[in-house]
Order: C-alpha cells, then sequence, then structure tokens
C-alpha cells in the first residue's frame, strides 16, 4: 500500500506541476548541507545559481537576501562597480543604470530593467551583471536569478547553445527573423535530433538514432577518472529524481534516497533531498518551507475520501 506521504507528494505534484529541482538555502536544516551547498553546486556542473547559502543564527540563509538591505542609492558609480564585480561576482546586490543625468546605483532588480545609450557601454556593463543584451539594454540572465526566456538572447551564437533546464526549453535561432525563439518538450522522445537530445542529457540519452529517457543501467564515463560511474537523473515519466547507485556487482541500480545517511543525503540526491533534523531522515525539499502547498493536499484529500 502506498505511503501516505507518498500519495501527497504525487497528487500535488500532478495538479500542481510542482517540480523542485533543487534545495533552497531556508529550507536546508543542517550546518554541513547549508555549507557544502555551494560546493555540491560546482561538483554537480550546476554553475548558474541564484543563491549561496551561509549558516548564521543556527540557520541556514541566502547570503543575497541577508545583504538585500544594501543601500545603494548612496554610492557612487566607481563605488557601485565595485559592491557589484568585486565583492559580489556572482549575484551582484547593486548595478549601475544610465540616465540623462548621469544616472544612479540601484538595488539589481533584472536584467532588463538596465537601459544605456551606448551599445558599448551596454555591452561591458550588461556583461558585469551577468546579463546578455540587445542592442542597449540588458537581456537574458545567464545567472539564473529571475525568470529567462529564449527570446531575450540577442545573438545567435548565445541562443544556439543555451538550455532552460526548468522550463525544458531548447533555444533555436530563427535565421529568417534573426530572432531567438524556443522549442519546449515534455518527453525525451519529442527531440528528433542527436544534438537536442545532448542538450537534454540531464533527462534523456541519444540510442539507436532515438532520444529515450535515461535508465539507472546507464553509466557515464566520468571526465576526470576516466571511469564508468553511475549517475542519477530526473524522470521526465516519474517528475521526480531517480537515485542511482552501484550495487556489489558493479551494476548501476535504482536506490531510495530516503535510505542515504546525513552526509549523502544532499549530494547523492542531487540536491533535491535534506537531512531532516525533525524526523532524522532524508526527506524531499517538497516537504520543508512548503506548508500552504501541503495544506492544499490535505484538502484535496479530504475531498477525495468524504
Amino acid at each position: 500500500m502506498i505511503k501516505l506521504s507518498s500519495f501527497i507528494y504525487l497528487l500535488v505534484s500532478q495538479i500542481l506541476c510542482l517540480d523542485q529541482w533543487q534545495c533552497t538555502c531556508e529550507q536546508l536544516m543542517t550546518e554541513f548541507d547549508c555549507m557544502t551547498q555551494q560546493k555540491n553546486r560546482f561538483r554537480l556542473g550546476e554553475i548558474d545559481q541564484s543563491s549561496i547559502c551561509f549558516w548564521y543564527q543556527e540557520k541556514c540563509q541566502n547570503l543575497m537576501n541577508y545583504l538585500s538591505d544594501v543601500s545603494c542609492t548612496s554610492l557612487n558609480n566607481q563605488e557601485c562597480s565595485f559592491v557589484s564585480e568585486s565583492l559580489f561576482t556572482i549575484n551582484p546586490v547593486c548595478a549601475w543604470y544610465y540616465k540623462a543625468d548621469g544616472g544612479q546605483c540601484t538595488k539589481f532588480t533584472r536584467c532588463q530593467d538596465y537601459k544605456y545609450q551606448s551599445e558599448l557601454i551596454a555591452e561591458v556593463e550588461c556583461s558585469n551583471l551577468g546579463c546578455n543584451r540587445i542592442k542597449n539594454q540588458c537581456s537574458f540572465d545567464y545567472r539564473g536569478r529571475q525568470e529567462q526566456y529564449c527570446s531575450e538572447i540577442g545573438d545567435q551564437k548565445t541562443c544556439d547553445i543555451t538550455f532552460l533546464k526548468d522550463k525544458l526549453t531548447i533555444c533555436q535561432w530563427n535565421t529568417s527573423t534573426k530572432k531567438c525563439g524556443g522549442f519546449n518538450f515534455e518527453q525525451c522522445s519529442d527531440l528528433t535530433t542527436e544534438q537536442n537530445c545532448d542538450f537534454a542529457n540531464t533527462f534523456c540519452k541519444w540510442k539507436d538514432q532515438l532520444c529515450i529517457e535515461r535508465v539507472c543501467g546507464d553509466k557515464e564515463l566520468e571526465y576526470k577518472s576516466g571511469s564508468q560511474i553511475c549517475i542519477s537523473f530526473y524522470s521526465l515519466t516519474n517528475k521526480k529524481y531517480m537515485q542511482c547507485v552501484e550495487n556489489n556487482n558493479g551494476d548501476c541500480i535504482e536506490s531510495d534516497p530516503e535510505t542515504l545517511l546525513p552526509y549523502q543525503c544532499n549530494y547523492f540526491s542531487r540536491l533535491t533531498y535534506l537531512w531532516n533534523t525533525t524526523t532524522s531522515s532524508c526527506t524531499p525539499c517538497l516537504y520543508v518551507g512548503q506548508s500552504d502547498i501541503i495544506k492544499v493536499a490535505i484538502i484535496i484529500l479530504f475531498v477525495i475520501f468524504l
């Protein structure tokens, strides 16, 4: 019989389409998970991050949120650039907004809010903010701090190498309109070319001229060691990360992330589970800090079983 907690998770994810890619800083409950989150993001290739976690006052916090009250408007151009480019190279807190009277240092909002008089200035300043540009305006946010759309990309080179994982969208350049558009897919079988399938290698693999969903039996060549290793993956069919481990025979098999130990939980689940100090178990991040979602699920269950 299916566990009630598992049923709630399945029900909510299907009805509300909630794909919890990774834990946020605020969801993490242990100092170990908090302090290793950033390092693990880099190890997993997740370099496009929107937060830096740090442990303070017995809880995990997002450094960018913690420092969001910095008074940017009191800074001159040079000071503003120093704060953005030197102190916070991953996520600048402040950004210089050019205006007719010279401009002003403002709290960073989103790339599209920054426009400049010169395309040359726009290119330099947009790049410093981690943004692409279209003419005199900053656009596509490389660092994933805000919503991203293919249409915000202004050049073919960037467009052709961009895959929006959270949106399941592959960006494609339209040679006729000279604009970047997006191709959305729901299953690996929707991808009919090897190039597009390779873009979605977090979920899919190219085999026998078809793009198919990964299984735990697949192994990949580890870049540094050159050995074949198990790779966990997100299942588009099951709408969850599939935890893959190597057994004593060297086979890659499916495993339950809830059986992972405290120091394995967050990393080996590809940052989608955390160590829950209340239950002393490895728990999906969806359960933590999502009280409103849980309430919705309970209401739905109540109606179903009424």
